[in-house]
Parts: C-alpha cells; sequence; structure tokens
C-alpha cells in the first residue's frame, strides 16, 4: 500500500519567557487549524519556574493524520534572545524567523532564513496599553502568515479571554 502524501505539513515553534503567553498563543493557533479540519499536534515544555524561564510550544498541521510532532519548524516565533538560542537548530533552511527586534539579535541568520521582525511589545503596548498581550500580536502574524479568518481568531480570542472584559 502506498503512503498518502500530506498537501500541507506545516510546523510552527513559539518560544519566550514563561509568562509572555507563549503557550496560549499556540494553543490558539492550533485551535484555529483544528476547527478548519486540519490536524493538529502539539508539543509544549513548560519552564521550571512559575514565571520565567525559557518556555516553547510546536504546533504541526497537517491535511493527514499526525503521529509525531516533526523535526524541522517551517516556522520560528522567538519573544526573546534565549528563545532564539534554545531552538535556532530546529528552523528548516529557508524557513521563516518571526522576531522580537528589540530584543533578538538575528546576525548571522539573513542568509539562510526569511526574517519577519515584529516588534511585539510595542505595537501591544499600543493596542492593549500594556505588555500583557504580546502573544496575541504573535497570534495575528501567524494568523496572518497562514491565512486564518480574522473572525475566527477573534472569536477563540473572546472565549479564551472574553471574561476579562476588553
Amino acid at each position: 500500500m502506498k503512503n498518502k502524501k500530506a498537501e500541507f505539513d506545516y510546523i510552527i515553534r513559539i518560544a519566550g519567557e514563561g509568562g509572555d503567553g507563549v503557550i496560549s498563543c499556540g494553543e490558539l493557533i492550533a485551535q484555529a487549524a483544528a476547527r478548519t479540519e486540519f490536524h493538529v499536534f502539539t508539543f509544549i515544555t513548560y519552564p521550571a519556574e512559575m514565571r520565567g524561564g525559557y518556555s516553547m510550544i510546536q504546533i504541526r498541521i497537517s491535511d493527514l493524520t499526525i503521529h509525531s510532532m516533526g523535526s524541522a519548524a517551517d516556522c520560528l516565533v522567538v519573544f526573546n534572545q534565549e528563545a532564539l538560542d534554545n531552538s535556532d537548530t530546529i528552523l528548516k533552511k529557508g524557513g521563516i524567523l518571526l522576531y522580537e527586534p528589540e530584543a533578538v539579535d538575528v546576525k548571522g541568520f539573513e542568509e539562510e532564513y526569511t526574517l519577519i521582525p515584529i516588534s511585539f511589545s510595542s505595537l501591544s503596548k499600543e493596542a492593549a496599553a500594556g505588555k500583557v498581550g504580546k502573544n496575541v500580536v504573535a497570534l495575528g502574524a501567524l494568523g496572518h502568515l497562514l491565512g486564518v479568518d480574522t473572525a475566527m481568531l477573534n472569536k477563540l480570542l473572546y472565549e479564551r479571554y472574553g471574561s476579562k472584559g476588553e
């Protein structure tokens, strides 16, 4: 029997410091993919500390059944230097690196990856009047990258954070 090849198989890793909303962001993008009838596999590493320390979530999205988290990411989102240092070898050559330019040094990555600087903290501060919410900025960027309907992302955000108010 011949194995069927996936038409869509994409791996995203989101990494940062515990408390940055790394896991929430990944869970929301995974939910968005699952609600559009894709198969989803997630792998999470929590920091030992309650707040702070390296944290990451890896999400694999495919149109076929998934049996593992995969080995190399197509897209890496990092909020700080430690996140890049702990995850740089996971990114495929030619992959996409979304990063916080004020906190991450990407020298040496220019030739092998597509670099997309996004000021997650500044944008969230402008939109939400505080640092809380940079994960939502990252979610929006990932949603755009993957072609996720904005209305679906807004619904997921409301379901998860609606009880907190505007």
